[in-house]
């Protein structure tokens, strides 16, 4: 029988089995799977990051967007209360201008009203001091004629 498989490398490896070819074979077969365990993890990793940055760019938009909005509504808002702290402080400076013309206006009512009222009427005082004088005058025109 050694003579027959002697020369033959296959015939014996294919009897007694050879260790180096089935390591090789077991190496290449654990090496195809594994390579293709890692290129499927690296598609599926690649996908996922792909995935992850579409998302992330689409998410990151829409946060750029949502700030933006929000942005403009805090400024919309600052500027609707500027405006509105504008609107009170003018009213609240015409009702002090209302205020110190109606009291001008008053003040000037009651001084004109009393000059009014002084032109138009004799004080009493006056009155007394005119009849005072008269009398006088009449009782000593008496006294110088009737004497």
């Amino acid at each position: 029988m050694d003579d027959l498989f002697a020369n033959n490398e296959e015939q014996e490896d294919v009897l007694f089995g050879n260790l180096e070819y089935d390591d090789q074979n077991i190496f290449s077969d654990d090496h195809s799977m594994f390579t293709e365990i890692d290129s499927d993890y690296n598609r599926i990793r690649k996908k996922k990051k792909d995935d992850f940055s579409k998302f992330y760019d689409e998410n990151f938009k829409t946060n750029m967007q949502v700030m933006e909005e929000e942005l403009l509504e805090d400024l919309r808002k600052k500027r609707l209360q500027k405006f509105e702290e504008d609107r009170i402080r003018e009213e609240m400076e015409r009702r002090k201008i209302e205020e110190r013309n109606r009291i001008k206006a008053k003040e000037d009512y009651y001084i004109t009203n009393f000059e009014r009222e002084k032109k138009r009427n004799i004080p009493i005082g006056d009155i007394i001091v005119y009849i005072f004088l008269f009398s006088i005058l009449t009782v000593s025109l008496y006294m110088i004629l009737f004497k």
